[in-house]
This record gives C-alpha cells, structure tokens and sequence, in this order.
C-alpha cells in the first residue's frame, strides 16, 4: 500500500513474496488482523512514514528479515496481541516515536525481540520477550522509552540492553534465567530509572552499569546471580535505593573508578561478598541491612560507610586492606554491641559504633 488509508487487512494467508505487507507514504487509520505472514523474503510488515496504524491479532513468523519494521518517523502506531516468532528481529522501531508494542509474544527470533534505534517517547508493554537469541530489548541511541510490565526471559545473552540510551523507564518487570545479565547499560545512558524489576537467575549478573552516569535503581529484587548482582563499572552518581539483593556471588560490586555512587536502604543477605568496592572512592553505603554475607563489605578506600546494621555476617563484616580507609561511621554490629571503638580487619575503625540495630525497612 501506498498513501492509502482506512483500509483493512485481514484473514489472509501471505507468504513467500518479498515483503509480505509494505505500507509507505503517510498511510494512517489503516488495520492489518487476523493474518498469517510468513516466509517471505524480506519482512513480516514494513510501516515507513505512516503513522495511526493497527496491527494485531497476527502470525507473523519464519520472515527472513524483521517480522514487524516501523521506521522513517511513524508515529502512533499499536502493535497488539500478536504472535511474532522466528524472524531476524522480531520488532524493529527505527527513527520513530509514540508506538506501541503491548500484549505480543515475541519469541524465538534470529536476534533481539525488540530493536529501537535512534527512537524515542515508545512503550513497550505487557509482552511476553523470550528465548530470543541475542537481547530480549535493545534499545541503541533511544530514550525516553516505556519497557514496563514485560517478561523478558530465557534470551541467549541480555535481557534488556541499552546504549547511548538515556531518560528511559525500566518498571516492573520480570527480568530472568538470561544467559548472560538481565539489564545492562552502557556507554553514557545516563538518568535512566530501574525500579520494581525482578531480577533473578540471570547467568552472570542482575543489574549491569557501564560508564554510565545519574541512572536510579530502585525497589528491584536481585536475587542468584554468579557473578553481581548489581554491578557498577566507570560509573559516577547513580543511586541504589530500596533492593533486595540475596544470594549472589557479590551482592553489589563498584569497580574501576566508580565513584559518588549512593547504596540506601537496600538488604544486602546471604551473598559471599555483601558489597565489594574495587578501585571505587566517595561512594556512599547508608542505612542498609548487610547480614549473612561471608563479608560484609570488601576493600575500597574513602568511601562512607554510616548507619547499616552489619548482622550475623558469617567471617567479616569489613574486609580492608592495609594503609586503604574507609569512613565506617555510626554502624551496628551484631558482634560489637557496645559503644566502644569497633576495629575492623584491615586499617578501618568504627570510632562510635551503634549498641543497637537501626530500624530499616
């Protein structure tokens, strides 16, 4: 189709053609439902430059190219209720804005379930995104995107990936068992917001931040990850606040230079390593609960360590090094309940220990 509009697509058998529907040319109001659009040789459905469209209730699977591609700035287009499997990507959003991709299961695809480039202001919700074979979501030069209320699980190596990406949301989400880690973000994506995901049995580790600044991380559950789970890399001003984060191999580790990072009410239980700061300074650790770790918090120097409760660690609550200080301020330990100075291993000292445990919730 081309410049038509207020047509109707439906009940129909398309396959082995070049594209198996081409819609270009400020196309609006038109509905494509109820098709069954497979192996053809480029792409399931092209939308270019055409914007109002719906496409749903379809099969769209075993295309060469994308199942579903919306591209050259079209707009306002719902994607719904379909089935979209064993493409090369399952949905493409390219140089496009305000589309939606809710209630499909996308799955099986060659590459990534969704791939929004250079696109912004789109949601992305209540889809089932798994078993694809590289990314879940890919989101590249995109931002202020919606990715809420999806499964995003069992793709080959990252649940939801996004680079030079910034301003987007990542709610409410069941982000697990990847084979590689279930939300990394790199390369300057910055002020993104991580909140209310469950992140659990990812292969390497939960929560990925790679040179990437001002991102908020919050209330999400990380749990059995064998590598971090939360993990911070060359990242400065990011906030961890409110996360349950068990059974880990580290439970959050900042690493090369990630410094001005704030961890704030989190539960930090039964990892090996609570927190480890590698190579990290001018971090903060506030008014976590950190227990039943092997330790507690390892190395770092010039970080501020105030009002946690270290409890029934299993070997040491702080783990430092020599001539490396961290600030280890007002603490409880659960092994220490005295006001006296509590002198770590290492080169730190609680100089006014807590007698009783803080009330963090």
């Amino acid at each position: 189709m081309i410049g038509s509009s207020n047509n109707t697509i439906t009940d129909n058998y398309i396959s082995n053609n070049s594209y198996g529907i081409w819609m270009y040319g400020s196309l609006i109001n038109n509905t494509i439902t109820g098709n069954y659009i497979s192996n053809n040789n480029a792409y399931g459905i092209y939308v270019r430059s055409s914007s109002n469209n719906k496409i749903t209730d379809n099969n769209i699977s075993n295309n060469f190219d994308d199942g579903i591609i919306v591209e050259d700035d079209s707009s306002n287009n719902k994607i719904t209720d379909n089935n979209i499997s064993n493409n090369y990507d399952g949905i493409t959003i390219y140089d496009s804005s305000n589309n939606t991709i809710t209630e499909n299961n996308i799955s099986n695809n060659n590459r990534y379930g969704v791939y929004a480039r250079y696109s912004s202001n789109n949601k992305i919700t209540d889809n089932n995104i798994s078993n694809n074979n590289r990314y879940g979501v890919y989101a590249r030069y995109s931002s202020n995107n919606k990715i809420t209320d999806n499964n995003i699980s069992n793709n080959n190596r990252y649940g939801v990936y996004a680079r030079y990406s910034s301003n987007n949301k990542i709610t409410n989400n069941n982000i697990s068992d990847n084979n590689a880690d279930g939300i990394y973000i790199h390369h300057n994506s910055s002020c993104n917001q991580i909140i209310d995901n469950l992140c659990i049995s990812n292969f390497n580790n939960g929560i990925v931040l790679v040179s990437s600044p001002n991102n908020f991380i919050s209330n999400c559950t990380v749990k059995n990850h064998t590598l971090s789970g939360i993990y911070l890399r060359r990242s400065y001003n990011n906030t961890i606040h409110g996360c349950c984060i068990q059974q880990n191999w580290r439970g959050i580790q900042l690493d090369s230079i990630s410094k001005i990072n704030k961890i704030i009410n989190c539960s930090i239980d039964d990892n090996y390593w609570g927190v480890k700061l590698k190579g990290s300074k001018f971090n903060i650790i506030e008014k976590c609960n950190i227990s039943e770790n092997y330790c507690g918090v390892m190395r770092g120097e010039g970080n501020f360590i105030r009002r946690n409760n270290f409890i029934d660690n299993k070997v040491f609550d702080a783990l430092g090094e020599i001539n490396h200080i961290n600030l280890y301020i007002r603490n409880y330990y659960s092994n220490h309940q005295t006001v006296l100075p509590h002198y770590l291993f290492g080169s730190n000292t609680d100089w006014f220990p807590r007698a009783e445990p803080y009330d963090i919730t």
